[in-house]
């Protein structure tokens, strides 16, 4: 597999990624890699940083720095969107248990968008993010860059994951996020259309699913990687190396039967959205057609003013032949 990395960029004091991201993408890589892994990706991106000042939430990384150590877990990891895993992981982070706990206190994931902006500035700074529009069951999020600066792409991708996963929050399945605007790729802006059906249409989930970045995580008091306590209430017992508890295989069909209902809702959104698609499609075909027949129309009138004006044209010529003569008459009677 072949996995694009992002230039790292130049370090800028301002723009910094929260220590809350960078945890979260350090239990993936060594959930995917172990820490083998885990020690090759830091040493790929050259992080002189000791475990735990590394992993401490309390503190941020330079943008640079930060993508540089997402470029060595896409590296490592063979996964290109881990900024989009990242991202969907975020929000189930302990570490991130007061932001949540302020987002679910707004009620729904339309009155949390608000919310989530703040939230994306303090994950990732460098960015401004608005909301520039709000219905049941969709949203707008716009995320610009400061002046002079350009997002990177797993800083997009991050955003798509987080809000992916927002109204997972209050039981809903996964939004479907649709980027269709990249400051990464070209545009000004990154423009996310956010999509989640309404709680009457889906069944509510639980709200606290298990989550691969919260089974490792790193012990600031050595810097040696180890199993954390189970995670938001998820009471599984696993080891890190060997068999998976008699528990986990039990809730494997569970996780799968979650995972079909989850890609049924997604196709429900997508089927929703070309059916929408497929109306304004329709729409814009009438509108092209009446357009078409007032274009027929303008060309039926300039036609028929294009023949008067020649009519006219020729009329004014007979008039001149006419006045011709008549002056040549009056020249010849005044001969005689």
């Amino acid at each position: 597999m072949t996995v694009e990395v992002e230039p790292a960029g130049r370090a800028t004091a301002d723009l910094s990624v929260s220590g809350i991201v960078i945890r979260v993408l350090l239990r993936l890589v060594q959930a995917g890699a172990g820490d083998v892994g885990l020690a090759k990706a830091l040493a790929l991106a050259d992080e002189q940083r000791s475990f735990p000042a590394l992993v401490d939430t309390g503190r941020r990384t330079p943008l640079a720095e930060a993508v540089a150590l997402f470029n060595a877990a896409a590296l490592v990891t063979g996964d290109p969107a881990v900024g989009l895993h990242v991202g969907e992981e975020v929000l189930w982070s302990h570490d991130a248990e007061e932001e949540v706990d302020e987002i679910r206190s707004l009620g729904s994931p339309g009155g949390a968008l608000h919310r989530v902006t703040s939230l994306l500035h303090h994950l990732a700074t460098g960015s401004e993010a608005v909301v520039l529009d709000v219905a049941p069951g969709h949203g707008l999020v716009q995320v610009t860059p400061q002046i002079g600066e350009v997002r990177h792409a797993h800083l997009c991708e991050l955003t798509r994951g987080i809000l992916t996963e927002l109204p997972a929050l209050f039981g809903l399945e996964p939004a479907l996020v649709t980027e269709h605007e990249c400051s990464a790729r070209g545009g000004r802006s990154c423009r996310y259309s956010v999509r989640w059906a309404p709680a009457d249409a889906v069944t509510i989930r639980d709200t606290a699913p298990p989550s691969a970045t919260d089974q490792t995580s790193v012990d600031p008091s050595d810097g040696a990687p180890v199993r954390p306590p189970p995670a938001r209430g998820d009471q599984r017992v696993t080891t890190i190396t060997g068999a998976p508890a008699a528990e986990d295989v039990a809730r494997g069909g569970g996780r799968t039967g979650a995972k079909l209902e989850r890609a049924g809702a997604e196709a429900d959104l997508v089927r929703r959205e070309a059916d929408r698609v497929q109306a304004e499609a329709e729409e814009a075909r009438a509108e092209a057609d009446r357009a078409k027949e007032e274009a027929d129309r303008v060309r039926q009138d300039a036609d028929r003013v294009r023949s008067e004006a020649e009519e006219a044209r020729a009329e004014a010529d007979r008039a001149k032949q006419d006045a011709d003569r008549v002056r040549q008459d009056a020249e010849r009677v005044r001969s005689e």
